[in-house]
């Protein structure tokens, strides 16, 4: 803070200094509230986020800023990990498939597997 002094009374302004490059679309408290709504939706990718937030603020942000300013407050890879639970069926397959093959060696797989 820099201050003035003007007849005797002391005013206190601040200065924001300008810096190189582009100006920032968003404001700190803008890049508070990306990472408030991250946080509560935690399985929501970073366009699902930039969404939510430009309906929220009425500012069109770019998936881009929003990833930068997730990235900016320690939050990464904001990929939804889906897992489509198997049916009763599926599972008991794959459980009769396993107990028949527990013994198994690689040279019982054949040419088909890779070992790796």
């Amino acid at each position: 803070m820099r201050s003035r002094h003007c007849e005797g009374s002391c005013v206190q302004t601040v200065v924001r200094r300008p810096v190189a490059g582009r100006p920032r679309v968003t404001t700190p408290a803008e890049d508070r509230y990306i990472a408030v709504v991250a946080k509560r939706n935690q399985r929501s990718t970073s366009t699902r986020v930039t969404s939510m937030v430009t309906a929220a603020i009425g500012k069109t942000i770019s998936a881009t800023t929003v990833r930068r300013r997730l990235h900016m407050n320690g939050l990464y890879a904001r990929v939804p990990r889906i897992c489509v639970p198997l049916s009763v069926q599926s599972r008991g397959a794959r459980l009769k498939w396993c107990c028949l093959h527990v013994n198994w060696t690689v040279s019982d797989c054949g040419s088909d597997y890779v070992h790796r």
